[in-house]
């Protein structure tokens, strides 16, 4: 998983250290291992376009919020309780 986008390389390589190289000029992860390159697969989300600079803000900010609740949702928060009885 990357950026809470699912890929998937190879059953075999499961539980295997693998690298992932962003190949930005083709739009497209490399996978690696040891032995040689593995696959690339195309990355998802991409927007493929040029975008203004408040449309590109804007979309940063939902992000921003977006990971902040997922944040929210697996962490337990802390709250003090009472010093005295």
């Amino acid at each position: 998983m990357i950026n809470r986008e699912d890929y998937y390389v190879s059953r075999r390589l499961a539980g295997q250290r693998i690298t992932c190289w962003v190949n930005a000029a083709e739009k497209q992860f490399d996978i690696w291992q040891p032995g040689g390159h593995i696959k690339s697969i195309p990355i998802k989300g991409l927007h493929g376009q040029t975008m203004p600079f408040e449309e590109y803000v804007a979309l940063m900010k939902q992000e921003a919020r977006s990971e902040y609740q997922q944040y929210l949702r697996t962490h337990p928060r802390l709250t003090q309780g009472r010093l005295w009885a």
